[in-house]
């Protein structure tokens, strides 16, 4: 992210809405590239865990590791590159509301990134889809964890 869109955050909700959007979106893309042999769900888990980070959380808390990966879970089932951007939409949803509930844009393009996650859901086919995206994760949770 740079200095200019950072400034321009200052200014305007609007603006300062993309910009977490598109900082939580670049955390997951530089994960993707740092490992590339992970699935999504792990790159989107290691994203989640670094906004923490960046508020003061411990990265390597079992706790919040486990937090990290349930609850990047469903976007893990939306392919890549619209998984990073689900979960940029969602950051911005659970850390400022009020910036979200100001972008109708964002919020129909989060409605529209999560409806196969909610159709699958329905249709009870939601593993299906996470496994289709995510064939090399562990299929307990109690086996998601990031290493050192």
């Amino acid at each position: 992210m740079g200095i200019r869109s950072a400034i321009q955050a200052l200014f305007s909700s609007k603006k300062a809405g993309e910009h977490i959007v598109k900082s939580a979106e670049a955390a997951y893309h530089n994960h993707r590239r740092k490992y590339p042999d992970k699935d999504p769900h792990y790159h989107l888990a290691l994203a989640y865990l670094a906004y923490y980070q960046v508020i003061g959380a411990n990265a390597y808390d079992p706790m919040l590791q486990m937090t990290a990966f349930q609850d990047t879970y469903e976007f893990a089932c939306i392919p890549h590159p619209q998984c990073g951007r689900a979960l940029g939409i969602d950051t911005l949803r659970r850390s400022y509301i009020e910036l979200f509930m100001q972008d109708q844009e964002l919020q129909y393009e989060f409605m529209r990134l999560m409806r196969p996650v909610h159709i699958a859901k329905e249709e009870g086919t939601l593993e299906e889809l996470y496994r289709k995206n995510n064939p090399n994760m562990p299929c307990h949770p109690e086996d998601w964890t990031v290493s050192r």
